[in-house]
């Protein structure tokens, strides 16, 4: 199955909170795990199922990834802030807010995500 495809999936069915079964499709497609975008929802589904330390793992496999193939900057945003909501999830505040800081310093202090994150580091 083509890969843009199953990620459209996979991205209707964490849309409709269908995390079990997005994560059994995952599953179905290991050749799929080399993808950023792949990998994006995946922690995306690891997170919402309560899996925050595998959902890390695909991050940083994922951030090594970006960083490696110099691929699109908005990626590595992305899972920076995935990786924040992990720790944030752990219980493992000063891990959050360094990822959290990651973010802030690529936003503009006018962009919504900026105001986002400040409210939640300042909270």
């Amino acid at each position: 199955m083509n890969v843009e495809i199953i990620i459209q999936t996979l991205n209707e069915l964490v849309h409709q909170e269908a995390f079990l079964l997005a994560e059994h499709l995952i599953l179905q497609h290991p050749q799929h795990h080399q993808n950023i975008e792949f990998n994006d929802v995946y922690a995306t589904v690891l997170y919402f199922l309560d899996k925050h330390t595998q959902a890390l793992a695909v991050l940083d496999f994922n951030i090594e990834r970006i960083l490696h193939h110099k691929a699109n900057e908005s990626w590595l945003i992305a899972s920076y802030f995935q990786k924040a909501n992990c720790y944030l999830a752990l219980n493992n505040t000063p891990k959050a807010h360094y990822y959290f800081q990651k973010v802030l310093d690529t936003q503009d202090v006018s962009s919504p995500l900026y105001q986002e994150i400040n409210q939640l580091l300042f909270v």
